[in-house]
């Protein structure tokens, strides 16, 4: 079930909007104290002059506004105005407001800044408070009423109540963390038949992954003779095997070695190592070589025979992963006949379809139901729809019935909540009555729908400002999606007696040189679910500055960056950044800069990137383009995305090089790799415009270049 859309057509029809029917109390009298006092800093060098669109933001009196702001356009100071505006000068009490941002560090810079122009003002106020990311404003919310742990904040983050909780990536989960979901998987596993028959089903189906071996041809030449030799050693071979496994403590745990089990290939028979329950056979020939024999002809032999003609269902073991999966098959063999709570409880690691890694089962199914809740989804009372299929469904039913034990194991063995059970059903706070929100594109469905029940439940007249930039929007695997930007009016429309809610628009580029700005409007060309507006680069251009300079390297990949690196700081550059898609490409920029020279490059992945900036940018690699992801697009659609998951993936690689790209203030290198190599990436986008050179230009010898770095 979706529970989102029902609460948003319960607040477009039904009571009147909280924005409104007044406008914000902004009077010529305060514009014209907010301007004086703006006019005094800049004459004094403090600040440049704002331009008229960022005094419409300023200034804005409808309570409901929504501001698209490019990138480089001077949002942040410009939201920095705006709140000082709004307490100093229109004397909106600070304990009724709160600023959001994504991150700490975003975080930390704006109560920075609202410090040192609060404090020219006068001021005093307590901008550590007001200033919040949206969990740390929940787990403050949630301890008025007593005191709270948070599963998302187990571990050695727990201190820190600000960190982003990223439920999506198992590597991220702490000890404490896997220890309570791993015990939670194995007390539902017990408990639950439902439970035990998804996973069951789940792995039956991992298990057929086992049954194929691809045949080759002409490995059973002279077909007679080779099948008969092989016959004859065929039993002493297969039990061998057995014997010695067995010794090794490899033999599968409920596997029988009696009676032996056959098939026959021109009336010869052939042996397998054991049998299932349903009569598929199991050949355990894969590990052969923990024989110790040396010798792998016969069980080469063997394979092909197996292959060409073995008409029986067969799970053919080729390694130890294979090994444990059938070990888990075995158990669970075993329970569904007569279940023992003794039993060890079953284990598999699962890639689906769209995901680079395997994980374990219990933390895809954690990884699902966070998405669903990110977006909105129930997932207990969410069916699976009837188009999708095979391990999608599988996982998605387990989820049905996972979720909803894991929450309960939570709260009731150990006291611990989710977030996602607090956004759904915390209590408000006079706090959330003036709500900014930084870097809106980056918003899910949930937070979207914790900020209405919020600010409805307050039942006083609110305000909302809304600042992002959807061509910057690139946290869709974690469940972010910039159509609440782009359909602001309609989640947060404005009282019916106040005009249209304003378009405002932030749209001059003061960061980046016109050749930058033009270069990373070309990369958005392909992008489906954005907005049409004009980015202006307002930066003077230099003799120097340049758009971005494609080069693909065949070879030395490394050593050709590391001589870009070196050439670029031997001009004088005072800001170099490196960004890069994967972290292992900076890892091997690390390893070849020396200490004096990692002080004056700034390594950032492209994510990690974006808010910052430098005179020269370097882009290493590609933007992949996300592959195609049944089960999240299944998600999306129950959702009311306007797009499927894997075209979110797809745009979003765009928009994630145009992030990369305008973190550049006067040049721009992108350096890929040969183009077989990226070929599905954005780098292939960018050669169409920009063919790409084989080579870099010849700069000075790095002998020449490193004394006068190293001073």
């Amino acid at each position: 079930m979706n529970w989102y859309p029902k609460i948003m057509r319960a607040w477009l029809h039904g009571p009147e909007s909280v924005y409104g029917p007044d406008r914000m109390p902004v009077t010529p009298a305060a514009v014209l104290a907010m301007r004086e006092t703006v006019s005094r800093w800049v004459d004094a060098g403090l600040m440049p002059a704002p331009t008229e669109a960022q005094w419409q933001m300023i200034l804005c009196d409808h309570p409901s506004a929504c501001v698209s702001a490019a990138a480089g356009s001077g949002k942040s100071t410009t939201l920095v105005l705006r709140v000082l505006f709004m307490v100093h000068f229109l004397n909106i009490s600070a304990d009724t407001l709160t600023v959001f941002s994504f991150t700490r560090a975003s975080c930390a810079d704006l109560r920075q800044a609202l410090q040192r122009w609060s404090l020219m003002l006068g001021m005093n106020t307590p901008w550590q408070s007001i200033v919040s990311t949206f969990h740390s404003r929940l787990t403050q919310m949630m301890r008025i009423h007593g005191e709270c742990r948070f599963f998302e904040l187990l571990g050695p983050a727990s201190a820190n109540t600000s960190l982003p909780p990223n439920l999506l990536v198992s590597s991220h989960l702490s000890n404490e963390q896997h220890e309570l979901l791993n015990q939670a998987y194995a007390a539902c596993y017990r408990e639950h038949p439902q439970f035990r028959h998804s996973v069951g089903e789940i792995l039956l189906l991992q298990a057929s992954s086992l049954k194929k071996i691809t045949p080759q041809p002409n490995h059973v030449a002279e077909r007679a003779q080779t099948l008969q030799q092989a016959a004859h050693y065929d039993r002493s071979l297969s039990e061998h095997l057995c014997i010695h496994l067995v010794a090794k403590q490899l033999w599968p745990q409920g596997l029988k070695t009696h009676p032996k089990h056959h098939f026959r290939v021109d009336g010869y028979p052939f042996h397998a190592q054991g049998q299932l329950s349903n009569g598929t056979l199991v050949f355990l020939d894969g590990l052969a070589q923990e024989t110790g024999d040396g010798d792998m002809t016969p069980w080469h032999l063997r394979k092909h025979i197996i292959a060409h003609g073995c008409l029986q269902p067969y799970i053919y073991i080729r390694n130890h992963d294979d090994l444990a999966l059938l070990q888990q098959l075995l158990c669970y063999e075993h329970e569904n006949s007569e279940y023992s709570p003794t039993l060890p409880i079953p284990q598999c690691r699962l890639n689906l379809a769209g995901e680079s890694t395997s994980a374990n089962l219990q933390e895809v199914l954690l990884q699902t139901a966070d998405f669903m809740e990110c977006l909105g989804l129930d997932p207990a009372r969410s069916d699976p729809p009837s188009s999708l299929k095979g391990l999608e469904h599988l996982v998605w039913k387990a989820t049905q019935v996972f979720w909803p034990y894991f929450l309960n194991y939570l709260h009731e063995k150990h006291g611990i909540k989710t977030f996602h059970g607090a956004f759904r059903h915390t209590e408000t706070s006079a706090c959330m009555q003036h709500i900014l929100i930084d870097e809106f594109q980056d918003i899910s469905a949930q937070i979207v729908h914790w900020i209405q029940s919020c600010q409805r439940r307050l039942s006083l007249p609110c305000s909302i400002m809304a600042i992002g930039d959807d061509w910057q929007s690139i946290y869709a695997w974690r469940g972010a999606s910039p159509q609440f930007l782009l359909n602001f009016q309609q989640h947060f429309p404005g009282h019916h007696a106040l005009t249209c809610q304003p378009q405002l628009t932030l749209s001059e580029n003061f960061r980046c040189a016109a050749p930058i700005v033009a270069d990373a409007r070309r990369l958005l060309e392909p992008v489906t679910l954005r907005t049409q507006h004009q980015v202006l680069a307002a930066r003077p251009a230099k003799q120097d500055d340049h758009g971005i300079m494609h080069y693909c390297l065949r070879e030395d990949f490394y050593t050709g960056i590391i001589h870009l690196i070196m050439e670029q700081l031997r001009q004088d550059v005072p800001e170099l950044m490196v960004l890069a898609r994967k972290k292992q490409d900076l890892a091997e920029i690390r390893k070849r800069l020396n200490t004096s020279l990692l002080k004056r490059v700034n390594l950032q992945t492209l994510h990690g990137g974006k808010g910052l900036q430098a005179t020269v940018a370097i882009i290493v690699g590609d933007c992949l383009l996300g592959k195609s992801h049944p089960l999240r697009d299944a998600i999306y659609r129950q959702a009311g995305m306007r797009q499927s998951y894997s075209e979110a993936l797809r745009d979003e690689a765009h928009r994630l090089a145009y992030v990369g790209v305008t973190r550049g203030m006067r040049r721009v290198f992108w350096i890929s790799r040969t183009p077989d190599v990226c070929a599905q990436g954005v780098v292939r986008y960018l050669a169409r415009y920009h063919p790409p050179l084989t080579s870099l230009p010849k700069f000075s010898s790095v002998i020449d270049i490193l004394p006068s770095l190293s001073q």
